[in-house]
């Protein structure tokens, strides 16, 4: 496992490692996977239970998500007995099993936060395991390995939940966000294939800036004198204009001056005013 991690937090995790021993019948050695499970969990978090309930509950976790076909995340959301699972809580545990993916984290703060739910403590390691075509657990193995898959591992502690219907509609709550997340995940590339292509499609009808007009606007900036020309105006009108190619959707430049710039390409000796021009200017004097 890369890294270093707090030596106090170390021995509370070797705590519950030594006791996970007693636990048969785990999917996987349970005392390694209480060290991967446990490493990024605070030293004061892991003080919130006694040794025995973080081992029972780790346990529990491992038998849960034994099982899970790719692409199908599991979630259950209980409260904990002592009887049935070997650990008891005041609060109600929300786990998730899946695929690891950006956005988990945050989207499921936001479903908990919307059920009114504060997170009391979370539990989030990312573990590469590597699963069977049926989904079983066959091993975990480092994570910059080369077998199996990053997968996802939440468990959240929540202020309790007596009422059963209630941890059902959270369940289906927490299963729509993650399936929300698969598609946005799984979706962006597509999305942002298909914007480029449509700036390159935008960018290849854009008309070019002849040659004669662009060296006008060279030759002007580097202070020759030029005759009174669109180009000139341009630059005078706009020093920021791009260089070889302008989008005229985003042209700052009035209609009328657009207009006149398309007869001084043809006719770059021409002065860049609108046809009109002499008759408005009389009728100002006037």
């Amino acid at each position: 496992m890369p890294g270093t991690i707090p030596a106090a937090r170390q021995h509370l995790i070797d705590d519950i490692a030594k006791l996970a021993r007693k636990t048969r019948g785990a999917p996987l050695p349970l005392p390694a996977f209480v060290q991967a499970y446990y490493r990024g969990v605070g030293e004061e978090d892991l003080q919130a239970r006694d040794a025995a309930a973080f081992a029972a509950s780790a346990a529990g976790t491992l038998r849960f998500g034994a099982v899970r076909p790719a692409g199908e995340p599991r979630v259950r959301v209980f409260n904990p007995q002592l009887q049935r699972d070997g650990w008891e809580s005041p609060c109600t545990i929300v786990e998730v099993v899946t695929e690891d993916m950006p956005f988990l984290v945050d989207s499921l703060a936001v479903v908990l936060s919307d059920s009114r739910l504060p997170i009391q403590l979370m539990i989030h390691p990312v573990l590469r395991l590597a699963r069977d075509r049926r989904g079983k657990l066959l091993s975990m193995e480092e994570p910059d390995g080369a077998l199996g898959k990053m997968e996802s591992w939440q468990h959240v502690a929540v202020p309790r939940i007596g009422d059963p219907a209630r941890h059902e509609a959270l369940s289906q709550n927490i299963l729509r966000m993650l399936e929300d997340v698969r598609l946005a995940v799984s979706d962006w590339p597509a999305i942002r294939q298909r914007a480029l292509n449509i700036a390159s499609e935008v960018n290849a009808g854009v008309p070019a800036i002849p040659r004669r007009e662009e060296k006008k606007r060279s030759s002007s900036s580097n202070g020759s004198p030029t005759t009174t020309s669109r180009s000139s105006a341009t630059a005078n009108t706009s020093s920021s204009a791009p260089a070889r190619s302008i989008a005229w959707s985003q042209c700052r430049v009035p209609a009328w001056a657009c207009c006149a710039r398309a007869r001084a390409v043809r006719s770059p000796n021409r002065p860049c005013l609108p046809a009109n021009y002499g008759a408005r200017r009389a009728r100002s004097r006037s």
